[in-house]
């Protein structure tokens, strides 16, 4: 295998099965989107940016090393759901951690909300009663 064939694997899990272009990859990688093209085409790269796709592979599920396999096929990857979930971007995890966080609060204020009501009810309650007597 030599440096061409190895960036085109990489492209081929970055794109079947992470589903990611390469901005997004790079973004991840604390690199730039030239770094990641010029590895897909076998031009340049470094053992650290090499080490850091493996990584980030494995990091999704994935058994990164599986690229540098005599015979790889995407096939050799395991069921790529959980790669897919795990590759949703953060911003839409953290808009729905927000989303559910303010649910949450919204649904604490108005129990206290009732609470309280509950609370002034049972007060008039004990009034009424102490004034039948």
């Amino acid at each position: 295998m030599d440096m061409i064939e190895l960036g085109k694997r990489i492209k081929l899990v970055r794109n079947e099965i992470l589903q990611m272009n390469q901005q997004e990859l790079a973004a991840r990688l604390q690199s730039h989107q030239g770094v990641i093209s010029r590895l897909e085409k076998g031009l340049g790269g470094s053992i650290e940016l090499l080490l850091q796709v493996v990584d980030y592979f494995n990091k999704r599920g994935l058994n990164g090393h599986l690229i540098f396999a005599k015979n790889f096929s995407i096939d050799l990857l395991p069921d790529n759901t959980k790669a897919k979930m795990q590759a949703m971007p953060n911003k839409l995890l953290s808009e729905k951690l927000s989303s559910l966080k303010t649910t949450l609060e919204i649904s604490q204020k108005q129990i206290a909300e009732i609470e309280s009501l509950l609370g002034a009810v049972s007060s008039i309650k004990l009034k009424q009663k102490n004034q039948n007597r």
